[in-house]
């Protein structure tokens, strides 16, 4: 068998050719894309969505191309594997850690980078199990490195995912009074203390490595070139984005390009550190051995065996301290009691007497002001803060209010962030002023919603009443106007022949937009942004056909099949009298007049319709007058 030449990769060819086509393919199409504007096809394969691009992308798509091009040559590094001729080491820490690195490449390509598949909460921490490993093993590999950079790596990376673990378990089982605990600890929902600690043992990682020496060159500068996309470049590009009025024209393309690239950048620093652990690099240090501390037991002398510390109790004894640490400045401020968004969404009495719902009672005051910030996202307020510190917070600020001196709230706002001005309706539940406002402009919207009312009723008032040729059965003249959510009226008989989402009725109504009908099912289509004043007539016979003042009369022929015919708003609103014969089922004609109302000076203020129905055969469509304008 021929030797392996130094410095071949085990799979260089092939990894060369899938990285050479991917970034072919990358820049014909960012080319196609820069001339014609179409920029799907190179969105979809640098940004991996099937939504298209947010803009024409014109000569933004070398954006694209350029993460394209990372994307190429990160393909190229994680895919060659090893130098040939490298074997892995026999220290089993080494051997373990090179098996979690590729467990962590694959679960990142497979649920977060490449594929997207779906990932439920325990693939999250099965994730974080991994990271976890990760820190454990790092501080065994890196024997070599400064024992307080290891330590602080080691408290900062266990703490980071076992926050994380506990929030994402917590958060599942709605365990709240211990996902509180890592709330109060300030790893809040967003996780950004946690992604701060884990930042931190990235960096720190990577020092190490370099002092390490086993390490090559593109593994350093990938790790760090991924940090400092993380830390530097995609907070100042989203605050430019922000700048310019948030993510429009090429500010998405530049930051998804940006979020591409950091995201390959680990991947390679996952893979090249697993790649050099096969063997020693090429200048490596050798690992420093240090002889082992003698350390007795507790109340005995030097004299008696010595004893290893094992670095697995030492993760323990530092999580433990970091995290008592963490907790008691938190809780020294946590008195009284802490209610949660769920504790405000969560009705005090689901159910009264013999099992029926009862409505909780509105809630007021203090509580009333707490959930008010609990559920508010926008809110100036830090979520984490107990109920009464909350409340004292929110009544300083109330002061502030009352007082409106502009000096005064100008250094709240310099000093906090917090424009008081716009904490009108949060304050008002336990600042008097605040309410007072929020009572004057409530009254105000009232009242002009009632004049709005008043308008519309006097409409229907003041429109022409229908005068019957020949005596109908039965006659109704809404007193109030109807309004609509959709513009439709529609009757629907149950009788478990037809289904109304599939009947084909709407398109019937289509042909002449008034009124349509099918046995058991009716609709009438009307404009939903006006009043419609409604009267409803019932007849023995056919009474004459009336065209005079309408601008539309159509019949129709309809099957009654339970003698019940109401028509009424679909999306649940008012309903009219039942237009059957004393509850006649069978087959009726239906005749519908529409008008428009002119009112103070305009040609359509409001819509007048008139509705009769009458025993009869025949399912052909009438148009007795065709649509006018008024």
């Amino acid at each position: 068998m021929r030797p392996h030449r130094p410095g071949r990769y085990r799979c260089g060819w092939p990894a060369a050719l899938l990285a050479g086509g991917y970034l072919t393919a990358v820049v014909v199409f960012g080319v196609i894309a820069a001339v014609s504007g179409d920029g799907e096809v190179v969105w979809w394969l640098v940004v991996r969505q099937v939504w298209s691009p947010p803009l024409d992308m014109g000569w933004y798509a070398l954006v694209l191309v350029l993460a394209g091009g990372v994307q190429s040559w990160a393909l190229w590094q994680i895919l060659r594997g090893r130098v040939v001729g490298q074997d892995a080491a026999p220290d089993r820490h080494v051997r373990r850690l090179r098996r979690v690195l590729y467990a962590y490449l694959a679960v990142q390509l497979t649920f977060y980078v490449a594929f997207f598949l779906p990932s439920p909460w325990w693939v999250d921490i099965a994730r974080d199990v991994v990271r976890l490993a990760l820190v454990v093993l790092f501080h065994r590999v890196l024997d070599g490195t400064p024992r307080a950079l290891r330590s602080v790596a080691l408290a900062a990376g266990t703490l980071g995912v076992v926050g994380s673990i506990g929030e994402e378990v917590f958060d599942e089982l709605d365990v709240r009074a211990v996902e509180q605990i890592f709330d109060l600890a300030g790893l809040d929902g967003l996780l950004w203390s946690l992604w701060l600690l884990w930042s931190l043992w990235m960096v720190l990682i990577l020092v190490a490595q370099a002092r390490d020496g086993r390490w090559g060159g593109v593994t350093m500068w990938s790790g760090a070139a991924s940090m400092l996309l993380a830390l530097l470049v995609m907070p100042l590009a989203f605050g430019l984005a922000g700048d310019f009025g948030g993510f429009r024209d090429p500010a998405i393309t530049v930051i998804f390009g940006l979020f591409e690239a950091q995201d390959v950048l680990m991947l390679v620093w996952l893979a090249r550190s697993a790649h050099d652990l096969a063997g020693p690099h090429a200048g490596a240090v050798p690992r420093r051995e240090r002889p082992v501390p003698a350390r007795a037991p507790l109340g005995r002398r030097h004299g008696r065996r010595s004893a290893r510390r094992s670095p697995y109790r030492a993760v323990v004894a530092v999580a433990a301290s970091v995290v008592t640490l963490s907790l008691l400045p938190a809780a020294d401020h946590a008195r009284g009691p802490f209610t949660s968004r769920s504790d405000c969404e969560r009705p005090r009495s689901a159910a009264g007497e013999y099992g029926r719902h009862v409505e909780s009672r509105p809630m007021t005051g203090e509580t009333a002001f707490v959930c008010e910030v609990r559920r508010s996202d926008g809110s100036p307020f830090r979520q984490s803060t107990p109920d009464l510190a909350l409340v004292a917070y929110g009544h300083r600020l109330c002061g502030v209010y009352t007082r409106n001196d502009p000096r005064e709230i100008a250094r709240v706002r310099e000093a906090g962030g917090v424009d008081v001005r716009g904490l009108t309706y949060t304050l008002a539940e336990i600042c008097p002023r605040a309410a007072a406002i929020v009572k004057a402009n409530r009254d105000e919207e009232d009242r002009m919603i009632a004049e709005w009312k008043a308008e519309q009723q006097r409409i229907c008032d003041e429109a022409p009443r229908h005068r019957p040729l020949i005596r109908p059965e039965s006659a109704s003249v809404r007193r109030e106007p109807l309004l609509t959510d959709y513009g439709n009226l529609e009757a629907y008989e149950e009788d478990g022949e037809n289904d109304p989402f599939e009947d084909g009725l709407y398109e019937l109504l289509e042909k002449n937009e008034l009124v349509a009908a099918l046995p058991g099912h009716m609709a009438i289509d009307v404009y939903s942004d006006a009043v419609t004043c409604v009267t409803t007539e019932t007849y023995r016979r056919r009474p004459p056909v009336e065209t005079k003042g309408w601008h539309h009369v159509v019949e129709v022929g309809y099957r009654s099949p339970t003698g019940e015919i109401k028509l009424g708003d679909p999306m649940g609103g008012a309903e009219l009298p039942d237009l059957a014969l004393h509850g006649r089922s069978g087959d009726y004609r239906i005749r519908v007049h529409y008008a428009w109302l002119p009112w103070k000076g305009e040609k359509r203020g409001a819509q007048r319709l008139l509705i009769m129905a009458y025993p009869g055969r025949g399912d052909e469509v009438v148009v007795h007058r065709e649509r006018t304008d008024p």
